[in-house]
């Protein structure tokens, strides 16, 4: 088989992909699927070409037929064919009313609905279709309180074939460039956004890289083969909002979809962007600088509102220098918290070099140095959460020249926990234990040891859990 044909296949849409591992699976019996008294206006067979759409236009006059889904709106509904299996696109159009769609089997069972999927109020429908007839109908969210309204319905097939780059050796690589708008096809996974879709053949098994990058747009990016399916996914790896995929592959073809994270219903969405396909040099990369996170540390247990300290060791794993001008910045990132060290002069981070912020995350060969310390970090609330510590270098013109990372798990807590303890209060022995649940809010016991049902008085309970937490947490740490 070709490889034009291999891709065919591929591009066809990366969502089949998940479609398949749920052959089989059971659906739900169709629910208000006949409403008798209501007509059915049939528009026909969707041709298979892109450019003749089946169109209807009405007006929701607030005593027409009720929508099967949608209580105390008029509704119309509306029935076609298709024929040969695709890309297909249902716009439902309202200068006057906030437009609501819905696809249907043929039997009344929903398959999809939507609201602002296009521009401004717009619903919009985008999926690819099997053959066989199917249902729409053309509703309204505000209902008929919000008196009559014209609307217009379009029913179109799409043409979202890839675009061939061509076949990928060593240089300078292979380009596209475009722009989303309200009328690009949609994300074979998210059909809410844009998307261009390409293929490529590598000649030669290689490191490859794969940068999509844009002004005003948030790039996504996802790579596939015909062989293994989707292998490589990517958002904001290239440096701010834009995505970067690198990775060895192996010689044969690829499919590209580039998209974007920002809905085409805000704007209409207008952006454009360049896609770069190209062969690492492997060898004049490792002589590169290569900044890294080599190690971070942060206690398990932490109580809300308290700072603790965050350390790690941080180095330049490659061969090479920053620039000069370029701006070194370490910090600690957590659920509402953001903590910096900025001005990390980038003579510092030569080839090798390894620097740590306490001895706790020493290596062999790092060092110490004023300019780098522990980030200290301070919790809001009780809970399961994390802390992220990164390193992040900026030329001149604030351009991303390097970022690393390292996460951590950190469970924070209401308050102290220790025990079980047992102290002893006016000459009276207590079990005092501290636990929390699994959402970090401790509950403190006190517990006479002569008498485990009896009353604590407020003053020896409060006496007694200052006598445990010290010893707990002061007196078996020293």
């Amino acid at each position: 088989m070709s490889h034009k044909a291999r891709l065919a296949g591929l591009a066809a849409g990366l969502a089949a992909l998940a479609a398949a591992a749920f052959v089989g699976l059971s659906a739900p019996e169709p629910v208000l699927a006949e409403h008798p008294e209501c007509e059915v206006h049939a528009l026909g067979e969707l041709s298979a070409e892109a450019d003749t759409p089946l169109t209807a236009s009405g007006r929701w006059t607030t005593e027409d037929c009720d929508s099967r889904f949608r209580s105390g709106s008029d509704a119309y509904t509306y029935s076609f064919a298709v024929a040969a299996g695709g890309r297909v696109r249902i716009d439902l159009a309202s200068a006057e009313a906030d437009s609501f769609l819905y696809l249907m089997a043929a039997d009344g069972s929903r398959i999809d609905d939507n609201d602002d999927g296009a521009a401004g109020l717009d619903a919009r429908i985008e999926r690819t279709l099997e053959p066989g007839s199917y249902l729409v109908e053309a509703t309204t969210v505000g209902g008929r309180g919000r008196g009559p309204a014209d609307f217009s319905l379009s029913i179109a097939r799409l043409s979202c074939a890839p675009a061939d780059l061509g076949v990928l050796v060593p240089g300078p690589g292979l380009t596209a460039s475009g722009t989303w708008t309200i009328d690009t096809c949609g994300s074979t996974i998210v059909s809410d956004h844009p998307a261009y879709n390409y293929t490529f053949v590598l000649a030669e098994p290689g490191r490859v890289r794969i940068d999509l990058v844009s002004e005003h747009g948030d790039p996504v990016l996802s790579l596939a083969s015909p062989a293994r399916g989707v292998i490589g996914a990517n958002d904001d790896g290239g440096g701010g909002r834009n995505a970067r995929i690198e990775q060895y592959l192996l010689a044969g073809p690829y499919a590209i979809e580039a998209t974007t994270y920002l809905q085409r219903d805000l704007q209409p969405l207008v952006a454009d962007f360049e896609l770069v396909v190209q062969i690492v040099d492997e060898a004049a990369a490792q002589q590169r600088f290569l900044l890294k996170i080599e190690e971070s540390l942060s206690p398990d247990e932490v109580v809300a509102g308290e700072p603790f300290a965050v350390d790690y060791r941080l180095g330049n794993l490659g061969g090479g220098d920053l620039p000069a001008d370029a701006e070194v910045i370490v910090y600690a990132v957590a659920p509402r918290v953001f903590e910096a060290i900025r001005g990390i002069p980038p003579v510092l981070l030569h080839p090798g070099a390894s620097y740590h912020s306490s001895p706790a995350v020493a290596s062999a060969d790092s060092v110490s140095t004023a300019e780098i310390g522990p980030l200290m970090v301070v919790m809001p609330r009780p809970g399961p959460s994390w802390v992220f510590v990164a390193v992040v270098a900026f030329d001149e013109e604030d351009e991303e020249l390097a970022f690393h990372g390292l996460w951590r798990n950190v469970r924070v807590v209401s308050g102290p926990t220790f025990g079980p303890a047992t102290v002893t209060v006016d000459g009276a022995d207590y079990l005092v234990v501290a636990v929390a649940d699994d959402e970090g809010m401790v509950t403190t016991w006190v517990v006479p040891a002569a008498a485990p049902g009896a009353r604590v008085d407020p003053g020896v309970r409060a006496r007694a859990i200052y006598a445990a937490a010290v010893r707990s947490l002061v007196l078996d740490d020293a």
